[in-house]
């Protein structure tokens, strides 16, 4: 077995819990309603660039990825992960 299929596996695993904790609270904030979802492949990799209206659009992207049966998966910019040192 290759390690592809076991990360994919971990992937979804993670998704999986983390979509029994965030679809419930989610649900209860917010009616989505996805339009032309079909749009999105059934297989394969894909890119989902949203305009950023708000915080919350990496949760509302990983919900509809989820909801139309996909493991989302993110690529923040290199910048989320460098140390900023602020000068005072």
């Amino acid at each position: 077995m290759s390690a592809t299929p076991v990360l994919r596996r971990s992937a979804e695993i993670r998704w999986r819990i983390i979509a029994s904790l965030v679809l419930p609270i989610f649900g209860a904030m917010v009616k989505l309603r996805i339009r032309e979802g079909s749009k999105l492949p059934a297989s394969g990799p894909f890119i989902l660039s949203p305009n950023h209206y708000s915080e919350i659009d990496p949760i509302v992207m990983g919900v509809v990825t989820w909801k139309l049966r996909r493991t989302p998966a993110f690529w923040p910019k290199h910048r989320c992960f460098v140390f900023q040192h602020w000068a005072g």
